[in-house]
C-alpha cells in the first residue's frame, strides 16, 4: 500500500519534532511512504523519525535547516531525499548508511565539503548545484551506477577526478557556471554521456577535442553557451562529433571555427550559435558555413541571432527539413529566393534586419506558422503571402508601411497580427471580420514572439529638426499625443551632427581659447546604426574615440588641461 502525506506546519517554528510527529500521528505511520514538509521555515528537525519505517521519499526542502538530522540517516528504505534550498554546510557521515538511497537532491545550500561515505551508496541521480563545493570526494569514483550529476554553479577549479576516473555509467553531466574552470581536460571516463552542459565556464584555452573521439557516440545535447574558447584545435583523421543538439551562444566563434566543428558533426538536428550578451568576444559571422555540414536533411532548427550576418546563401535550400530559422537582429538586406524552397519551415524570424522586401515566392512556404519581420524597412508584401494557409502569426511592427497590405488582409487563418509603428493609424482597424486590437493583443502576449516592450499607434516620420536618439523605444520620452510614437524612435532617418568650421576667418584672428558655437552641417545616415541592438557586441566598441570627442571630454572635465594643450602663444607674431 502506498500513501503520501503532505504537511504544512506553522512557519518559523522552533520545536519542529513534535509537529512532524503530530503530522503522521493522524494515520498509521507505517503505511506512509512519501512525506513532504517543505516550505515550513524549519530551523531544525530533531526527534526520532524511525516511526516512518517504510518511508521511501522525504522532502524537507525550502526550509532553514543548517544540518541534516541524524535520524534521517536511519531510514533504511529511503530512496529519494530532497533537502534543496536550505542552509546546510555539510552532511553527517551517517548519510552513507542510507543503503536504499537512489536520488539525492542538495541544491541551493551552502555545502563546502561532502562526506566520503556518499561514495558507498548506490546512487542514480545526485543534484549538488548552487553550493560552495571546490571539489568532489575521490570516493565518488565508485558511483558507477550514477546516471545524472549536476554540480553547476559551485566553486570548482578543475573537472573533478572522480568524473575523469570513475562514474562509468554517467549519462548527464552539468558543470555550468563554475567560472574558475579554465580547461575541460581530461575527458570523462563514462562512454555513455548523452547530455553535457559546460555553460559559462572559463574562459578556456582549448575547445575540448575529446568530443570528437569514437568513445562518445550518443550525444543528445551539448551546450557551451557563454563559454569562451581561445583556440579551436580540432584533431585530424577519421573522426566525427555525433550530437543532435549543439548550442554555442557567445563562444567567440568565427566562420572558420564554426566550419571546423560543423564539418565533423553528424546527426545534427538543432544548431544554436546566437549571441545573447554584449561581450568583447562573441560569435561574429560573415556567413553561415553550413555547406560543410554532413547529413543536411537531418537539421531541423538554426538559431543565428545577432551574429552580424550580412546575407544568407542560396544553399540554405539544401536543408529541406528545416522547421525553425532564426536570423533576427543581423545586418541582412535581402533574402535569397531559394529560401522559399523550405516548404517544411514553420517559424521564420528576420526581425531587426534591414530588409526592404520579402521574396516574391514566399507563398510557397506552405508550412509557415510564424513570420516575424518587425524592425525592418518593409513597405509592401508579395501577393503570394495570401497563399500562406498555415500562417497564424504575422509581425510587421515598426516598418515603413503606409497602409495594411492587401495580401495580409486576405490571410484567413491569422490568429495574431501586429502592424503598429508604421506610417498610418490603426485605430478602429478591422482585419476581415476580426478586430485588429484583438489580433495585436494576442501576438504581444506571446512571449515567444515579443520579447521587448512595444508602443501602440502610428510612427511619426522624422523631420530635419527632430533630435536623434540612440535609445530604444522604451527609453524615449516626449509630449506626444496618445497613440503616437516619438520621432526619436524612427530609425529610418537618424541624424547626427558634424562640426564644420566654414567661416572665412584667417589664422591671425583665430583664438583657440575662445568659446564659440561651432557651425553645424546636417547629415543623414545611409544605413541603420543598429541602436536597437546596442546590448550586443559591436567591433566599433573597441575603436578609440575621435580626437574631437576626446577634446570635448577634456574640456568638460578639465578645462585647464585643455588650455595647456592648445598652446596659448602659438599664433602670436614672432
Amino acid at each position: 500500500m502506498v500513501e503520501e502525506c503532505k504537511t504544512k506546519l506553522k512557519p518559523n517554528c522552533d520545536h519542529c519534532d513534535s509537529q512532524v510527529k503530530d503530522a503522521y500521528d493522524l494515520q498509521d505511520p507505517r503505511i506512509i511512504q512519501k512525506l513532504s514538509v517543505c516550505l515550513n521555515g524549519l530551523s531544525y528537525l530533531s526527534g526520532d523519525l524511525t516511526y516512518l519505517e517504510n518511508l521511501t521519499k522525504l522532502d524537507i526542502s525550502k526550509n532553514n535547516l543548517e544540518e541534516l538530522p541524524t535520524s534521517v540517516c536511519l531510514l533504511k528504505k529511503l530512496e529519494h531525499l530532497v533537502v534543496n534550498d536550505n542552509k546546510l554546510v555539510t552532511l553527517p557521515d551517517l548519510v552513507g548508511e542510507l543503503c536504499s538511497l537512489k536520488i539525492l537532491c542538495l541544491s541551493k545550500n551552502q555545502i563546502k565539503v561532502l562526506p566520503d561515505s556518499l561514495g558507498n551508496l548506490d546512487l542514480r541521480e545526485m543534484y549538488l548545484d548552487d553550493n560552495n563545493l571546490t571539489d568532489l570526494p575521490l570516493s565518488f569514483v565508485q558511483l558507477n551506477d550514477l546516471k545524472t550529476l549536476d554540480v553547476a554553479n559551485n566553486c570548482l577549479k578543475t573537472v573533478p577526478k572522480c568524473i575523469t576516473n570513475g562514474m562509468k555509467r554517467l549519462e548527464k553531466l552539468d558543470l555550468s557556471f563554475n567560472r574558475s574552470i579554465n580547461h575541460l581536460h581530461p575527458k570523462p571516463a563514462s562512454n555513455r554521456l548523452r547530455w553535457l552542459y559546460f555553460k559559462e565556464v572559463g574562459p578556456c584555452l582549448w575547445f575540448p577535442s575529446w568530443l570528437f573521439t569514437s568513445m562518445y557516440v550518443n550525444f543528445e545535447e551539448i551546450s557551451f553557451n557563454r563559454t569562451q574558447f581561445e583556440r579551436y584545435d580540432i584533431p585530424h583523421g577519421n573522426i566525427e562529433l555525433r550530437v543532435k543538439r549543439l548550442s554555442m551562444e557567445n563562444c567567440n566563434l568565427s566562420d572558420i571555427e564554426l566550419g571546423k566543428v560543423l564539418s565533423l558533426a553528424t546527426g545534427l538536428q538543432e544548431l544554436n550559435i546566437s549571441n545573447t550578451q554584449k561581450v568583447s568576444k562573441c560569435n561574429m559571422l560573415s556567413n553561415l558555413p553550413l555547406t560543410a555540414l554532413k547529413n543536411k536533411k537531418e537539421l531541423r532548427e538554426i538559431h543565428a541571432r545577432a551574429t552580424g550576418l550580412p546575407t544568407i546563401q542560396a544553399t540554405i535550400s539544401e536543408f529541406e527539413n528545416l522547421t525553425v530559422l532564426n536570423l533576427g537582429r543581423n545586418n541582412i538586406f535581402w533574402l535569397p529566393d531559394e529560401i522559399c524552397q523550405l516548404t517544411n519551415l514553420e517559424v521564420l524570424i528576420v526581425e531587426g534586419n534591414s530588409l526592404i522586401t520579402l521574396p516574391d515566392n514566399i507563398g510557397d512556404m506552405a508550412a509557415l506558422v510564424k513570420l516575424q519581420a518587425a524592425w525592418n524597412s518593409l513597405s509592401s508584401l508579395p501577393d503570394s503571402v495570401q497563399r500562406l494557409k498555415s500562417l497564424r502569426f504575422l509581425d510587421l511592427y515598426m516598418n515603413d508601411f503606409m497602409e495594411v497590405p492587401e495580401s495580409a488582409e486576405k490571410i484567413d487563418c491569422l490568429f495574431g497580427f501586429d502592424i503598429d509603428g508604421n506610417y498610418f493609424d490603426t485605430t478602429g482597424l478591422w482585419i476581415g471580420k476580426v478586430s485588429y486590437e484583438d489580433l495585436k493583443n494576442k501576438i504581444r502576449k506571446n512571449s515567444g514572439i515579443v520579447d521587448t516592450p512595444r508602443f501602440s499607434g502610428p510612427r511619426i516620420e522624422a523631420t530635419e529638426n527632430s533630435e536623434s536618439s540612440s535609445q530604444p523605444p522604451s527609453a524615449s520620452t516626449g509630449n506626444n499625443s496618445p497613440g503616437e510614437i516619438s520621432p526619436k524612435m524612427d530609425n529610418e532617418k537618424h541624424e547626427f551632427e558634424e562640426n564644420w568650421d566654414v567661416s572665412e576667418d584667417s589664422t591671425d584672428e583665430f583664438d583657440p581659447n575662445s568659446q564659440r558655437e561651432p557651425k553645424c552641417r546636417r547629415k543623414y545616415k545611409t544605413f541603420d546604426d543598429g541602436w536597437r541592438w546596442k546590448n550586443f557586441f559591436d567591433p566599433s566598441d573597441l575603436h578609440s574615440k575621435r580626437t574631437g570627442e576626446r577634446v570635448l571630454v577634456i574640456q568638460r572635465n578639465n578645462p585647464d588641461k585643455l588650455a595647456i594643450m592648445s598652446g596659448e602663444d602659438q599664433f602670436e607674431d614672432a
